[in-house]
């Protein structure tokens, strides 16, 4: 106890502290020291374990402590691997004969595809079809050997066979498609079919589609819409209505589409099928125009017993906004009307013209006086001509076709006077228009005009002479059946003969 009390409290302070900064100072020590043995250790076996890791690796030359050699060596085996996994492809194909073959035929067509080649690429895969049989291999067997595909080779054929003109080996090739087991895609169709339609070989297209379907396949609505077209010009006429419904159950047809199977309906005179298709145009949201509704129309024209439903379809057309009808519309009207001598249907169609705002042109005129003519309406006729000149229009070779057979089928009771006086306007018709390049159209006018004025009576044979004396002007030899009204006529008034 009195040993103790020497120490005061500040002294036992220092001591621990000392004793704790001697003790610290000594761990730092050991674990330096610790680490430092450890590392060490771990240094020495380094190498012994890289031996064990790279004891596989041949040749292995560098120092062991060289990082950068021991890289290269440690990846060359994975990469001498892929290699050897390789096919034989690269090595085979120039050996084997087949699939020389192949990859010439294929290079040639992308090269170039003319004739004399294409005649060629027929030739080499005739002896290749002939080295397969022999050997019993098929064209996918080869095409692993070769650096081009099964269906490369055979799109090349198709172009051979297509641009050589030998159509009858499209059909060959897909059967051997078929045999050697090659798959045919739609695409690979498809680019036949195109490759056809640019030569306009339509029947070889939709054989080529026959084959398309038989595979199960479903055409593209392109392909659905140029098949349309390909019927109708072959003139498979059922088959193309029957492609155009096939594309309205996919998508909404292009207009062209439409007015494709519109001629189709017009070809079959099919008028009430013409009419749906317009009406189905206006639901689908496609709109019509005037060049639809004027193949419509005349389809009704062809193919209607009464023209009152094509009239009121004209009408429908003028209220639409804006009005989808021409000139050209009226005037297939008025051919109408003209074809069954229904000259009053033809007057009240040019006033619905002249209301609707429409100007006339020759064929309206001509086809009105056409109208007029065949239902006996000969005055009518003469006042349509007055009002063409009217409107600054200049009769025509037509003009003078209508109006010289008007004297031959007036139903009108009129004096002879008046039908000599018809025909001398006919014959100044004839002088006012050049005839010079139409020599045959000319004799026959004449000669129709020749027969009026033989058959008027006695005292109107000066018309007769006249057209005679213009005849020999013109060096026109007069026909049997003017000869044969000629003899009928007296022979004081033939005189002139």
């Amino acid at each position: 106890m009195t040993k103790l009390s020497i120490y005061n409290d500040a002294d036992v302070s220092q001591l621990f502290m000392d004793i704790v900064s001697s003790l610290g100072l000594e761990l730092v020590i050991f674990a330096i020291t610790a680490c430092f043995a450890i590392a060490v250790r771990l240094y020495n076996a380094r190498p012994a374990a890289s031996k064990k890791i790279f004891k596989d690796v041949p040749q292995i030359e560098k120092p062991e402590n060289d990082v950068r050699a021991a890289r290269p060596r440690a990846v060359r085996p994975e990469i001498d691997c892929r290699a050897e996994a390789q096919p034989f492809k690269s090595r085979l194909h120039a050996v084997h004969p087949a699939a020389r073959m192949l990859n010439e035929i294929v290079d040639c067509m992308r090269s170039h595809q003319k004739v004399q080649l294409a005649q060629h690429v027929l030739k080499i895969y005739q002896e290749m079809s002939e080295l397969l049989a022999a050997e019993k291999m098929k064209v996918p067997e080869v095409a692993r050997l070769a650096k081009y595909g099964a269906l490369e080779l055979y799109s090349a054929l198709m172009q051979s066979a297509i641009a050589a003109g030998e159509y009858d080996l499209v059909q060959v090739f897909l059967e051997d498609m078929a045999k050697h087991g090659v798959a045919r895609p739609l695409s690979f169709y498809e680019s036949i079919m195109k490759q056809a339609a640019g030569l306009r070989l339509h029947s070889l297209a939709l054989q080529i589609y026959d084959y398309l379907e038989a595979d199960g396949l479903q055409a593209s609505a392109v392909t659905c819409s140029c098949l349309v077209g390909f019927a109708a010009e072959v003139g498979e006429l059922d088959r193309a209505v029957a492609f155009f419904e096939c594309l309205a159950r996919t998508t909404t047809p292009s207009i062209r589409a439409y007015m494709t199977v519109l001629r189709v309906h017009a070809k079959q005179k099919n008028w009430p099928a013409s009419v749906a298709m317009l009406r189905d145009m206006c639901n689908a949201g496609v709109k019509p125009d005037s060049l639809v509704l004027n193949i419509v129309l005349a389809t009704g024209v062809a193919a209607a017993d009464d023209l009152e439903e094509v009239s009121e379809l004209l009408l429908e057309a003028d209220q639409r906004s804006p009005p989808i009808s021409d000139i050209v519309s009226y005037n297939t009207l008025l051919k109408g009307y003209a074809q069954r001598a229904n000259a009053e249907g033809a007057a009240q169609t040019l006033k619905r013209l002249a209301e609707r705002g429409l100007e006339p042109n020759a064929i309206t005129m001509n086809t009105a006086m056409d109208a007029a003519v065949r239902g006996g309406c000969q005055k009518d006729a003469w006042a349509l001509m007055q009002k063409m000149r009217d409107l600054g229009l200049k009769p025509d070779k037509f003009t003078c076709s209508i109006l010289v057979k008007s004297p031959l089928k007036s139903k009108e009771r009129e004096a002879a006077s008046v039908k000599a006086e018809r025909i001398s306007k006919c014959v100044a018709l004839l002088e006012e228009v050049d005839l010079s390049k139409e020599h045959s159209l000319r004799c026959f006018l004449y000669n129709t005009v020749l027969d009026s004025a033989n058959q008027l009576p006695e005292g109107s044979a000066a018309v007769a002479k006249e057209v005679s004396a213009i005849m020999r002007r013109y060096g026109i030899m007069v026909s049997q059946s003017s000869k044969q009204q000629f003899s009928k006529v007296p022979r004081r008034h033939a005189a002139h003969e």
